[in-house]
């Protein structure tokens, strides 16, 4: 999402807005959300587009039809804010994670149109109120027998808060035994001023053909848990939370929520992991699902958050202490500054999209010389393998033009 120095984009007028619906897509979905397309064509003025996905058709060829080529976003022909309608299943996600490189790209993907209605009016409410967070929550369960949920808290939140902290901000941690499933939930649901959250953690995938696997994929596993040594029984549905936990409950207490999980955001259709090193297509799902957790905290009614990022595959499992790979600590740490200055949602995540660039670049220059007889350090290369597909994973879902109120009593800049 490379930033033209010609048009600012937080100025929605100067960097565009434009809706991409598949070409056989009815008018319903529209319709619910008319009052959102009604309010971004005001802003947008002249850049506001109404574009159409054609099916099996890639990025390049999308904006070749648009008159762009590779390189930086021009808003004269395609805009820089760009929301997908509809879930991976008609606009693939690799469309999105390609369009994601030089656009800000994000997706709003419900079971029927009275989520995309909920969606459109919550949208309007909080840019109407105006109103700035208050808190941070950073929750990340673990146990003594989770050696992975050990290093989340000690690598990643642990500095997170600190860093936050030291910015002004007033950070509420959960972790380890503490991250509940009826804390998760009571954060999401909570009344008052609206936060912003931020999950670590597993995110359950569920085998092909399981019945669970459309209603739970992504659903977060929280402290309820044993772990991972010395249990021998499956995982319940009082171990996780889930989007039937959320069903029809309104989520006022996160105006943003960043689940750094495996299939939190979405699932694809074939195991990337099978896929990348193996060279094997091994299906993991019937099709390609959006977590229907990320579909409740967005598409219930009432208040809640106006945007989710999450993992749209597993999470691969960044070096969380490397010093050369950088995981994903100064990341998100970055990311949740510029959200809380006030930049929008889409533009802020753009440090994402330089991150999977950088790393896919220094991966391909590494593998390349190894090829004519460099000698690589091993290690080296799956750091920066894993932070490319990490990177790459990690997606929006909501309007990528929605933006936090910044605190008008202390810059966190």
């Amino acid at each position: 999402m490379s930033v033209s120095g010609f048009w600012n984009p937080n100025d929605i007028q100067d960097a565009g807005w434009g809706l991409v619906l598949p070409a056989d897509t009815g008018p319903e979905l529209r319709d619910a959300l008319r009052p959102l397309i009604d309010r971004r064509r005001a802003e947008a003025g002249e850049r506001y587009r109404n574009l159409e996905y054609r099916p099996d058709e890639s990025a390049a060829g999308f904006l070749a039809r648009h008159g762009m080529g590779f390189g930086p976003a021009n808003p004269d022909r395609v805009p820089y804010y760009i929301l997908l309608v509809g879930g991976p299943d008609t606009v693939p996600q690799e469309f999105q994670s390609q369009l994601d490189i030089q656009y800000a790209v994000g997706r709003v993907a419900f079971d029927s149109p009275d989520g995309y209605r909920h969606y459109a009016e919550r949208v309007l409410r909080a840019e109407d109120a105006g109103s700035p967070v208050d808190r941070v929550d950073l929750v990340a369960p673990g146990s003594a027998n989770d050696h992975p949920s050990q290093l989340t808290i000690h690598w990643l939140m642990e500095p997170l808060a600190s860093a936050l902290r030291e910015k002004g901000m007033r950070v509420e941690t959960s972790l380890g035994s503490n991250a509940t499933k009826a804390r998760l939930k009571g954060l999401l649901t909570r009344v008052g001023a609206p936060g912003l959250l931020v999950f670590a953690g597993h995110g359950l995938g569920f085998p092909y053909g399981d019945p669970r696997q459309a209603a739970d994929q992504g659903a977060l596993l929280c402290a309820d848990w044993p772990g991972l040594v010395g249990w021998s029984g499956p995982v319940s549905r009082e171990h996780y939370l889930s989007g039937d936990d959320l069903a029809d409950t309104a989520c006022p207490g996160a105006s943003i929520a960043v689940l750094y999980a495996s299939y939190s955001a979405a699932s694809p259709k074939h195991d990337s992991f099978a896929r990348q090193l193996f060279r094997e297509q091994i299906p993991i799902a019937p099709r390609p699902l959006v977590a229907r957790l990320a579909q409740h905290l967005l598409g219930s009614p009432g208040d809640g958050p106006l945007a989710v990022i999450g993992m749209a595959d597993r999470v691969w499992g960044w070096a969380l202490n490397g010093v050369r790979s950088q995981g994903p600590t100064a990341l998100i740490r970055s990311l949740l500054l510029k959200l809380l200055e006030g930049q929008r949602i889409g533009a802020a995540m753009e440090v994402i999209a330089e991150r999977y660039a950088e790393r896919a670049s220094a991966l391909s220059t590494e593998l390349e010389e190894r090829e004519f007889g460099k000698e690589s350090d091993n290690q080296w290369l799956v750091d920066i393998w894993t932070a490319a597909n990490d990177a790459r994973a990690m997606i929006l879902l909501g309007d990528p033009a929605v933006r936090l109120a910044p605190r008008a009593t202390q810059s966190v800049a």
